[in-house]
């Protein structure tokens, strides 16, 4: 086993993925530079004595002929190659083409990919006439003018200019040619002494022996205290009311000094998986471990691109995958593990695992069974690749019965079980959904507390409870919550070959910039709920339905700050804000119906009747505005519900509330506007 000084605990979706709430401070809205376009990342994925297989990623096409002397040829060698992409060709519009058989105006006889083998090809020629797959042979004796020094690779570009061409700004193409297409690549396959070469087009994937010294970085896990703002916005396809929303922002200032405060773990495990699959990732390139060895390298900006991934836990397709594995046993996760890895097509996927408040995320390789025991082979980045070849042991992931145990570093064992939850396996099969945001998820409500709030223990209509008796230890059983309510900190958290094709495209960099109106907004946000939401530990979230009547019994850390909660679900928010208790005033949220959080509510209550002044907000995101409406501050003894209709805030309550005035704004990409004041109405009593 390696030996290492430090490991990062590095911080899971439920590892502080969402350990507190605030709104997001959007100090800046310039998206971050990337880096220039780097051609020519030359990969030999295969050299055996009977034949060689090299990839070409982003071929230069900024000039007419690039020479690759490291893709040699000897006499009597077999050739055949695989070619695809897109090309930026430069110019308005519509300008992205494909690499080998580009369409659209002039195409006949420009935007044509080339290619030159001496003693095969005649100079230069497209790849098109060349053929995909097909073998060709070098001669054994050499035609007269070429030597064996002459035998290498020599690929080009048809163009009458060549100055704006490259692999930036990607579009959809001329007719939607290169729609969710990758950059352009060129494998050439090479099979010696009489065979023949290795199809090309379905060379094996990188394969669990190899991934950790080549999907895997060659730099350990590291810290991240802040992750900025670029990072955020560029993670996930926001819309401009995204950005203005106040229950996207909540997350962001709540999270961005505690999601990889720990570690980048989930933005490295993320990036290999996707790097495996796609070859290219932005200004990443496959083969991480030779590409990428020195962490502070700026071009390509590989930390940024690591703190966008490590957002992804925050993601649709991440979360809908651990909701939906977490509460399963380690066994059963491992079997869908082992499944999905004897795929001929699959690609490898993620595993998280927690201990205590702490989590991680790793890459699982391969399952194995010895006796009772089941192994997961792991790719760790706690634990890098030293050199290659590779002849360091690493431990995997053992599971026993309906426990499983790993061993974290030297000293630190981490372990869970069925009951204790902690291990989920979240499949990587495609880009789709790892870059939308979960907080817009559509059947995910989120409860999150101020950093002041101290939650003491949650219960539903049917009696169950979140946490057992006297303690802060989730209930898993079939008599307690915690497999329908998850608190985020407490759950922080061999292969067939495959075809080596590209997967569809992910992406690090943000399609949608903010809009000008989100800078205007920014300080605002941060002024209101910054102090309060940021650094919360009390975030809980649930996709189940049929909860009814959840109540959250919460009381004040610190009687000089206020408490505050907001209840987020299906675009619509309530915020509610108590001011610093002179006692420690204990209070209740109760959320009706998960299932209808608008219709239904949520309820404040003062269950030792002592008075709560707390002021109650409203917010809900339409087509193209956001509305927040905010009550005058009020003092409640019972209790006061609040739910929407027709977007508008309703009041019941059981006190007699005094007069007051509702507040009201309405923000859009141009900016926000005040409505005016408007006189509070209660509608009706509780009995």
């Amino acid at each position: 086993m390696q030996n290492h000084s430090t490991f990062s605990t590095c911080s899971s979706p439920f590892a502080r993925a969402l350990q507190g709430v605030a709104l997001i401070a959007f100090l800046a809205v310039t998206a971050s530079a990337r880096a220039a376009d780097t051609f020519d990342i030359l990969t030999k994925q295969a050299d055996t004595p009977t034949s060689t297989v090299w990839r070409v990623e982003t071929p230069n096409v900024k000039q007419k002929q690039t020479d690759y002397p490291l893709i040699k040829f000897l006499p009597g060698d077999t050739v055949s190659i695989d070619a695809g992409g897109c090309v930026q060709t430069g110019g308005s519009g519509l300008t992205w083409k494909r690499y080998v058989n580009p369409a659209g105006p002039n195409s006949d006889h420009l935007y044509h990919g080339l290619i030159s083998i001496p003693a095969v090809t005649n100079g230069l020629v497209r790849i098109q006439d060349f053929g995909l797959n097909n073998v060709h042979k070098i001669p054994t004796t050499l035609p007269s003018g070429i030597s064996p020094a002459d035998l290498y690779l020599h690929l080009g570009y048809e163009d009458d200019g060549f100055s704006d061409n490259g692999y930036y700004s990607h579009d959809n193409g001329t007719g939607d040619q290169c729609k969710n297409s990758v950059d352009a690549f060129v494998i050439v396959s090479i099979g010696h002494a009489g065979a023949a070469p290795v199809s090309a087009s379905s060379f094996e994937g990188i394969t669990p022996d190899k991934f950790r010294c080549q999907a895997g970085w060659a730099f350990q896990n590291f810290d991240t205290a802040r992750l900025s703002l670029a990072s955020f916005t560029d993670a996930f396809d926001f819309q401009w009311y995204d950005y203005l929303d106040p229950a996207t922002g909540i997350v962001f200032l709540a999270t961005r000094d505690n999601l990889a405060s720990g570690g980048n773990c989930m933005g490295m495990s993320f990036l290999a998986d996707v790097g495996e699959d796609q070859f290219v990732v932005d200004d990443l390139h496959e083969d991480f471990w030779n590409n990428y060895k020195d962490r502070t390298v700026q071009t390509p900006k590989v930390t940024l691109d690591i703190n966008t991934a490590h957002w992804a836990q925050l993601s649709v397709a991440f979360l809908h995958s651990y909701l939906a594995n977490v509460a399963k046993s380690p066994a059963e996760n491992a079997a869908l593990i082992e499944q999905d890895l004897t795929k001929k097509d699959y690609n490898y996927g993620l595993i998280s695992i927690a201990h205590g408040s702490d989590g991680h995320v790793l890459v699982p390789l391969s399952v194995s069974h010895a006796g009772n025991q089941i192994l997961i082979n792991v790719y760790d980045p706690n634990r890098p690749c030293g050199s290659v070849p590779d002849s360091a042991t690493y431990p995997p992931i053992v599971i026993n019965g309906d426990k499983w145990s790993f061993q974290f570093d030297d000293t630190h064992v981490w372990s869970g079980s069925t009951l204790n939850d902690g291990l989920a396996y979240i499949p990587y099969t495609s880009s789709s959904g790892w870059r939308s945001f979960a907080g817009n998820f559509t059947g995910i409500i989120e409860v999150i507390f101020g950093a002041n709030t101290n939650v003491q223990q949650v219960t539903d209509a049917k009696g169950r409870k979140l946490f057992i008796e006297g303690t802060q230890t989730i209930d898993t059983s079939a008599t307690g919550l915690g497999r329908s309510l998850f608190r985020l900190p407490a759950l922080h958290q061999s292969s067939a070959s495959r075809p080596r094709t590209a997967g569809s495209k992910y992406s690090t960099v943000s399609a949608t910039p903010p809009p000008a109106a989100f800078a205007q907004e920014s300080a605002k946000l941060e002024a209101e709920y910054g102090a309060d939401y940021g650094n919360s530990h009390s975030i809980f979230i649930t996709d189940d339905t049929t909860l009814q009547e959840l109540s959250f019994s919460i009381a004040a850390s610190d009687t000089a700050k206020p408490i505050r909660a907001m209840v987020h679900g299906n675009n619509q928010f309530f915020e509610i804000n108590i001011a610093a208790p002179r006692q420690a005033a204990g209070a209740a949220l109760v959320l009706h119906q998960t299932a209808a959080l608008a219709a239904q509510g949520v309820t404040l209550q003062s269950v030792d009747k002592i008075p709560l002044s707390a002021t109650l907000t409203l917010g809900s995101r339409l087509q193209d505005s956001v509305n927040v409406q905010s009550t005058a501050p009020m003092s409640i003894t019972g209790s006061v519900s609040l739910k929407a209709n027709q977007t508008n805030l309703v009041l019941s309550s059981e006190d007699a509330l005094p007069a007051a005035t509702i507040t009201e704004k309405q923000i859009t990409a141009a900016g926000e506007q005040l409505k005016p004041v408007r006189p509070l109405s209660v509608l009706r009593e509780l009995k």
